[in-house]
């Protein structure tokens, strides 16, 4: 008897193989994961396949060959298998503001990079776009963030920038002294 697995993510279901030896192509396998009794029929190709959806988590699984009147049963319960499912990743966001100065009135660009997933981005509370311009002084906050799906847990990343009012200046006027009923000229 040869039994296969394989680790898998949550979501994904775990497939146990179990081969039997040569000349026995009928008959029922039973594959007891962590106490739960699964009856799969052994094939014409002598293998009896098991796909079944499990959480996360490490299982242990034994097999026993069911007694029929063929072939007494046999137990692969001295040798169990280790199953490992693991927890879907989650993705690292990648957030940059470029710029170290924003003023009212200026583009703000703002980038979110993570692997293969979607990633959506707003600005205090509103989504971002290409065509974003800070109207206001103050501190901006930025989120990026994804969605959890079948390979991807949820991600999350936030960062924040500050915007100002661009300094004001005076020109410097020069005056003379002037005369009561003269004309002056401001230039």
């Amino acid at each position: 008897v040869s039994v296969v697995t394989s680790d898998v993510v949550v979501g994904n279901n775990v497939t146990v193989n179990v081969t039997m030896a040569d000349g026995i192509t009928s008959g029922n396998v039973l594959i007891e994961i962590n106490g739960t009794n699964y009856t799969v029929a052994v094939g014409s190709d002598r293998v009896a396949r098991l796909s079944v959806a499990l959480g996360v988590g490490n299982y242990s699984a034994n097999v026993y060959y069911v007694e029929n009147d063929r072939f007494n049963g046999t137990s692969w319960d001295n040798n169990p298998v280790s199953i490992n499912v693991t927890g879907k990743p989650v993705p690292v966001i990648v957030l940059t503001v470029e710029g170290d100065v924003h003023y009212v009135g200026d583009h703000v660009t703002i980038t979110a990079t993570v692997d293969g997933v979607p990633v959506d981005i707003t600005v205090n509370g509103a989504p971002y776009t290409a065509a974003f311009v800070a109207d206001h002084n103050g501190t901006y906050y930025v989120v990026a963030s994804t969605v959890e799906n079948a390979t991807h847990a949820a991600g999350y990343n936030n960062t924040t920038f500050t915007v100002v009012k661009r300094a004001s200046s005076i020109v410097s006027v020069v005056t003379s002294d002037v005369v009561v009923g003269n004309n002056v000229t401001v230039n």
